[in-house]
């Protein structure tokens, strides 16, 4: 609308045309009513998301508010990452709220697996007694895990440590007779069935310089779930105490993983060495 029109339309004495609803200010903060964070952050699997906005452009009837909103999240794939989250916002307006606008702050927590990548939130604002509708999209960073897609079970990265919490790899994996050790992999390509249920299991074998079998597990661990988003990668952990009179040698580490969901097998073989106090 023109500045002539919209003065001839007061000289006439008509009322200037409804603000068109609107989504405004969204924001990502640091922490509950806290600070914007800045461009280029990047959220971690698992981290809580703070996430804040205003609407504006309303219709008051009988001093009465009824906006409603939806956010979805979305991976870079379009994969929701969890499930819609809706709000209202109904309120009774004073003569103190002349320039009010509604404000929406909600924590949502991040799946623990996300891809690297940007995702997308869509906000969806609808006015109940106005009867219009507006979208805000909010793009944000991961930096995630990026797991190289299989088609069949597989067991990845196996590798030795010398303590739980170590983060660096033996290279080579050498123990002395006595020690502790440590060990983790990867297993993917599962299966996964309806609402994104997995079952997955892994049992370890270890054996001897001369082939025969020192130690054996059949099942070590296993994990089941359903998760909103769908999981793609499972993680196995190892231990075994060493005793003090074990033969020096090179040894060999059997893991085997079962896809009760997929009905599929693998296994994974790698050697260790133990050497004489």
């Amino acid at each position: 609308m023109t500045r002539r029109r919209l003065l001839a339309l007061i000289a006439a004495g008509a009322a200037p045309p409804p603000a068109k609803l609107a989504v405004v200010g969204p924001a990502l903060l640091d922490r509950e009513d806290g600070a914007t964070l800045p461009a280029g952050y990047e959220y971690m699997p698992g981290e809580l998301m703070y996430l804040s906005f205003r609407i504006s452009g309303f219709v008051a009837q009988k001093d009465k508010v009824d906006v409603r909103y939806q956010i979805v999240l979305t991976d870079p794939e379009g994969i929701l990452v969890t499930p819609p989250v809706t709000g209202a916002v109904r309120v009774e307006l004073t003569e103190n709220d002349k320039n009010w606008l509604p404000k929406a702050s909600l924590i949502i927590p991040l799946p623990p697996q996300l891809p690297s990548g940007t995702f997308q939130i869509k906000i969806h604002a609808a006015d109940e007694f106005g009867k219009t509708s507006t979208e805000e999209t909010l793009p944000f960073r991961v930096r995630g895990i990026n797991i190289a897609p299989s088609e069949v079970l597989e067991i990845r990265n196996v590798r030795f440590f010398r303590g739980e919490q170590d983060r660096t790899p033996l290279d080579p994996p050498v123990y002395l007779q006595g020690d502790e050790l440590w060990g983790r992999f990867e297993m993917t390509g599962f299966k996964l069935g309806d609402k994104n249920a997995f079952n997955v299991e892994y049992g370890l074998a270890v054996y001897r310089p001369s082939g025969k079998l020192l130690y054996e597990e059949p099942k070590a661990a296993a994990e089941s779930d359903a998760p909103f988003y769908p999981k793609r990668l499972m993680r196995g952990v190892l231990n075994l105490t060493l005793s003090k009179d074990l033969s020096p040698g090179t040894y060999a580490l059997l893991i085997t993983a079962k896809d009760n969901v997929g009905g599929k097998t693998a296994e994974a073989k790698t050697t260790f060495e133990v050497k004489a106090r």
